[in-house]
């Protein structure tokens, strides 16, 4: 399993700045999946976002498997 992040199309109403979501994605027999997760902490929000693989948007991130 790997953690991918993206930056998201939507934007954030309070300071314009855009979401960035993240991913958990694996491939099991070949096939690749991608769930998007949404962490309930914030404390060490940072520490996850800095461990997270980027992938450059518009790409798919079955690529960075």
């Amino acid at each position: 399993m790997k953690l991918l992040k993206q930056t998201s199309t939507r934007l954030r109403t309070k300071d314009n700045k855009p979401f960035v979501d993240l991913f958990l994605g694996w491939v099991y027999r070949g096939v690749a999946y991608c769930v998007r997760v949404n962490p309930q902490f914030y404390r060490d929000y940072d520490k996850l976002m800095a461990v997270a693989t980027e992938v450059p948007q518009g790409e798919l991130p079955e690529k960075y498997l």
